[in-house]
């Protein structure tokens, strides 16, 4: 604070699947030369479309270099930036010579200093920042003021729920400026407010009172010639990276019950087409160094399900599929069978959690539900007949025979035809 010529020129970089595709820079007040914008791409053949307010036409910069591009913007204005896949994007005030040069005398306001810039998907509800740097015992402090830029996105600009330290930031909607961005130059995409926090010692927070409100904004202060920048706060959402994970709403599945779905999620970054494989395979293997022979009988492929690789296509935009996997019921008397459904690790995007399941297929079994039923018997008769109604918990693929015992030891013996839900026993009683 205390020393002439020091310029903020380090930042740490942002994780690169936190990158984003929509930027917004602000003009910065007392400063007249302009700045400069430096666009880092995270792959290769990245296309950037630049438009800044007051520009007649867009400006498109196809395939970008890989070490990044630096743009000059003459003069303080709000520019917009789309690019073609995700990238992090600096901005830098110009040093304090190139002003003095424009104005033709020499003030020495300010310096050289950078602040990343949040993407628009990492806005948030609200910052908390700091600021101090203007009084103090040091005559060589930021003495030329500190001030905080904010930005508010079209759907949630509302300037009497914008705060600053619980006060209306600014409720006239016309001393806010409207930021207007490619591919639509017409309507406003942001709007923009610059804040003069000179002298006001202390912590602040700019606050949206919508809970789904999102905003951002940038502090910074000039001093004899330096000048400091950072963000007051953005998240840190995987939103640069592809992420796929799954969903089964049962890990257990009888044998009988038809084909189950799986659910494909895509996560983070939903802007491009991507593909990933989901795998079908039986269990028979290890899985966290225990057999399955020693847990029950494993699964026999193209029996009870058919081992294959799925790839799961997501147009841009999309982000979930479904997939049904069919399981094939058998006539054999067996116990529980294992199988895995997987996501395939590739390159070009992160697998989340889950990504794979461990799935039992409960064979042969099947719940009867018996109808209550009352009747009478005369005294003397002998052989009784009663008809025993009940419900299957699945079809019954077979001619099955039923035993069934009642309460005084006594039992009876009934078949069920093939393929009923609703089955009809009848059983001989003894009395």
């Amino acid at each position: 604070v205390d020393r002439l010529t020091c310029d903020h020129m380090i930042e740490q970089i942002p994780p690169s699947y936190t990158w984003g595709y929509n930027f917004i820079s602000s003009p910065l007040t007392a400063r007249i030369s302009g700045y400069v914008i430096k666009i880092i791409p995270r792959y290769r053949g990245t296309t950037v479309t630049r438009h800044c307010n007051g520009m007649s036409e867009m400006q498109v910069m196809q395939d970008i270099p890989f070490d990044g591009l630096e743009i000059d913007i003459s003069e303080q204005v709000y520019c917009c930036f789309r690019t073609s896949r995700p990238c992090a994007v600096a901005q830098f005030s110009k040093g304090q010579s190139v002003d003095d040069a424009l104005k033709e005398i020499s003030e020495n306001i300010g310096d050289p200093a950078m602040v990343w810039l949040a993407p628009v998907g990492q806005f948030v509800n609200y910052v908390i920042f700091y600021t101090g740097f203007t009084s103090g015992a040091s005559p060589d402090g930021f003495t030329f003021g500190e001030f905080a830029n904010v930005i508010v996105p079209a759907d949630s600009f509302n300037p009497q729920m914008i705060r600053l330290d619980g006060n209306l930031l600014q409720p006239n909607e016309r001393e806010w400026t409207e930021i207007f961005c490619p591919p639509n130059n017409i309507t406003a995409c942001a709007y923009g407010r610059y804040v003069n926090l000179t002298g006001s010692e202390g912590k602040h927070n700019i606050t949206h009172d919508n809970p789904s409100g999102r905003l951002t904004a940038i502090v910074y202060g000039w001093g004899n010639q330096k000048g400091y920048m950072y963000p007051a706060g953005f998240a840190l959402d995987p939103i640069g990276e592809i992420i796929f994970s799954l969903f089964v709403e049962t890990t257990r599945i009888g044998e009988r019950s038809g084909p189950f779905v799986v659910t494909i999620i895509r996560a983070g970054d939903i802007n491009v087409n991507a593909t990933v494989d989901l795998q079908i395979q039986s269990a028979s293997g290890l899985i966290s160094g225990v057999s399955f022979a020693t847990v029950g009988v494993a699964n026999a492929p193209g029996v009870d399900i058919e081992e294959r690789t799925v790839t799961v296509m997501f147009a841009a935009g999309e982000t979930m599929k479904l997939e049904s996997i069919e399981i094939f019921a058998d006539n054999e008397e067996e116990g529980d069978e294992y199988f895995n459904v997987n996501l395939v690790q590739q390159p070009g995007f992160l697998l989340g959690s889950p990504s794979s399941e461990f799935l039992i297929i409960e064979d042969d079994t099947i719940q009867i539900s018996l109808d209550p039923l009352t009747y009478l018997v005369e005294e003397l008769t002998i052989d009784t007949y009663e008809t025993l109604r009940g419900t299957t918990s699945a079809p019954i693929r077979e001619i099955t025979e039923i035993r069934i015992t009642d309460l005084g030891g006594g039992s009876a013996t009934g078949m069920v035809g093939l393929s009923y839900n609703s089955v009809r026993l009848q059983c001989l009683y003894q009395i």
